[in-house]
């Protein structure tokens, strides 16, 4: 963390690399989520950290614009070597995770609780006659009747 805030944040204000050093580390976390979503594409939670990573990471991304360079004014409203201006900015990077992880959490329960079960069930069977690779679809209506599909030959 140090060596990329030396070689990143050379030369730069306190608070300005501490800004980076957050959007750097939102950029780290978005990657390793990726790598994650990658490797275990059907567990939730992955999913979850995942789209926690990508939603922090854009909205630190914007909230840093407006930290960084305001709108209307011509210097930055942060004394930029002030330590309570850098405590300020690291809670307001907290922030965005705890208001991100409510959020994506909500999603996923009204999804769960709310959406899931209006959804008909569908059920994986394995076609009698396939390679083992090869799945027919069987989605159950709600009027009982159940219709086949077969996947391609």
């Amino acid at each position: 963390s140090s060596g990329i805030n030396a070689e990143y944040g050379g030369g730069r204000p306190m608070v300005d690399s501490q800004i980076h050093l957050c959007l750097v580390t939102a950029c780290v976390m978005c990657a390793v989520g990726a790598i994650c979503a990658r490797w275990k594409s059907t567990n939730p939670v992955v999913s979850i950290v995942f789209s926690l990573c990508v939603m922090v990471q854009g909205t630190w991304f914007v909230h840093a614009g407006f930290l960084l360079y305001p709108p209307g004014m011509d210097k930055p409203w942060l004394n930029m070597m002030d330590m309570e201006a850098m405590m300020y900015v690291t809670d307001l990077f907290l922030i965005h995770f705890i208001f991100g992880l409510t959020f994506v959490l909500a999603v996923y329960s009204v999804f769960t609780v709310v959406i899931t079960p209006i959804l008909p069930a569908k059920h994986y069977v394995k076609h009698p006659k396939s390679e083992p690779a090869m799945y027919k679809t069987v989605p159950t209506s709600h009027n009982g009747a159940t219709h086949f599909y077969m996947d391609s030959d």
